[in-house]
């Protein structure tokens, strides 16, 4: 079934890029396959990378976000609203600025209400928030001096410590090494830049919109995640994982990696 599933998404994403129509206009393009498996769940995405641009791609062929290494932004599609948002590090603190403007606001309401009933109010209010997961603590990456390959990509393995506990283990490549190396570590750190950001907003446990990407904490190391595995357990692989697959390059409609046509900006 995964191989299958594999299949589906290689040809969904060549209809997607227009692959399967050369023309003088076609874009060469660089195609990453990936699987990543959490809660006994398998799902395989694309990354097309191409003109300085980063399209994440889901096994159907759907378009979910567009990276512009350009600007640093990063566009995330909303099909069934025919819309998108913006993504940077500045939209990130602009927006955690006007939660905690807003939540003072109303901190300064719910004071003026009874004692007894201000906590039961608190609760529900923040339930009533998106919310994140807490930072686990001070994570680094310590090399082990072991080196791997997947997907004919060569790699470094790192392990996971968080707090002074190994969690996980990654193995991980140069930008230099892998083509639009250079443009997916320039998205990996917007990412990782965004989710810094949100740390350090007083935001108590609310989440703002940005897209997860396990990847892109490793990105600080000057690195790309080519394996990730998480430990459960005491064993590796028994948490989530994420694998490069396969890696091509192939011809494209310029298009694919432009904002589809009559799409409007979120506000």
């Amino acid at each position: 079934m995964s191989s299958l599933k594999n299949i589906v998404c290689v040809l969904a994403s060549q209809v997607l890029m227009g692959s399967f129509a050369y023309s003088a206009d076609s874009l060469e393009a660089v195609q990453m396959q990936f699987s990543q498996r959490a809660n006994g769940q398998l799902q395989q995405w694309s990354l097309v990378i191409g003109d300085d641009r980063v399209v994440t791609v889901d096994v159907n062929g759907q378009e979910l976000s567009i990276f512009d290494a350009a600007d640093g932004k990063l566009y995330t599609l909303d099909h069934a609203a025919h819309s998108y948002r913006i993504s940077d590090s500045q939209s990130v603190r602009q927006a955690a600025l006007r939660v905690q403007q807003g939540m003072s606001a109303i901190e300064s309401r719910i004071a003026e209400l009874p004692e007894s009933q201000q906590s039961q109010i608190r609760q529900r209010l923040m339930a009533s928030f998106p919310q994140r997961q807490e930072a686990k603590g001070d994570s680094k990456f310590v090399s082990s001096g072991k080196s791997g390959a997947f997907a004919g990509v060569d790699c470094q393995w790192f392990e996971t410590v968080v707090d002074g506990i190994a969690t996980g283990q990654i193995c991980a490549t140069a930008p230099d090494q892998l083509e639009g190396g250079a443009t997916l570590h320039s998205m990996l750190t917007s990412i990782s830049d965004m989710y810094a950001e949100m740390e350090k907003a007083d935001l108590g446990g609310i989440a703002l919109p940005i897209p997860e990407n396990p990847m892109a904490p490793v990105a600080r190391l000057g690195l790309i995640p080519v394996k990730m595995e998480q430990y459960g357990d005491g064993e590796a692989g028994a948490g989530p994982d994420v694998e490069l697959l396969s890696i091509s390059q192939q011809l494209i409609n310029p298009a694919a990696l432009q904002l589809p046509s009559g799409y409007t900006l979120q506000e």
